[in-house]
C-alpha cells in the first residue's frame, strides 16, 4: 500500500508494535513452571529494545511500590511505566495515548486481563498479539487456547516469542 504527496509516491509505514510487560515484578511467582515464561519475557524485551520498539511496563496498584522488578526486566529511562487499577491495561487513562500501534502482551496475568484488555483494545481500535510462551499467571503457565473462550479470541493473535522476534526483524508484521 502506498500514497502520493506532491507527485511523489511513499510506502505506507508498517504498524508499530509496542511491547507491553504486565506485572513483571519480584512479587510475581517465580517457580519452576514460570521460568520459561520469564525467559521469553526477557528475550522479547531485549529484542524490542534492540530494534527500537517502545516498551510499556504495567503493574497493579495494589502491589507494593517498594517491590523491585525482576532481574533482566528493569525499566529504563526510555520505557513507559503505568499503574493499572483494574484488569485491563487500559485501566490507566494514559496507557492508550502512550502505547502505539499493535500491542504485544507478555508477563504475569490471567484470562481476565487478556479479555478486558482485548475488549478495550477494540474500543481504542488497537490489535493485540499475545506472546503465548511469555505469559504466566499466578496459578501457573497459561496457554491461550485453554484460557479464553472462542468469543474472546476475536482480534487477538498469538504466537511464540521467537516467531514474533523473527517477524519483526524481517518487517513482516
Amino acid at each position: 500500500m502506498s500514497f502520493q504527496y506532491a507527485g511523489k509516491e511513499f510506502a505506507q509505514p508498517r504498524p508499530l508494535h509496542t511491547l507491553v510487560l504486565v506485572d513483571v515484578r519480584n512479587s510475581a511467582p517465580q517457580d519452576d513452571d514460570a521460568q520459561p515464561a520469564i525467559a521469553h519475557c526477557r528475550s522479547a524485551l531485549r529484542h524490542a529494545r534492540s530494534v527500537g520498539l517502545p516498551v510499556c511496563f504495567l503493574h497493579e496498584a495494589r502491589s507494593a511500590p517498594a517491590r523491585s522488578w525482576m532481574s533482566g526486566m528493569q525499566p529504563t529511562r526510555d520505557d513507559r511505566l503505568f499503574v493499572r487499577r483494574g484488569p485491563s491495561c487500559f485501566d490507566n487513562p494514559y496507557f492508550a495515548e502512550a502505547a502505539s500501534g499493535i500491542l504485544v502482551l507478555a508477563g504475569f496475568f490471567g484470562r481476565d486481563t487478556i479479555m478486558a484488555t482485548a475488549r478495550d483494545a477494540r474500543r481504542h481500535a488497537r490489535s493485540l498479539i499475545l506472546l503465548e510462551d511469555a505469559i504466566a499467571r499466578p496459578s501457573g503457565f497459561v496457554r491461550l487456547g485453554q484460557a479464553l473462550p472462542d468469543s474472546a479470541k476475536a482480534g487477538i493473535r498469538s504466537c511464540p516469542t521467537q516467531s514474533w522476534i523473527d517477524a519483526t526483524e524481517q518487517g513482516e508484521v
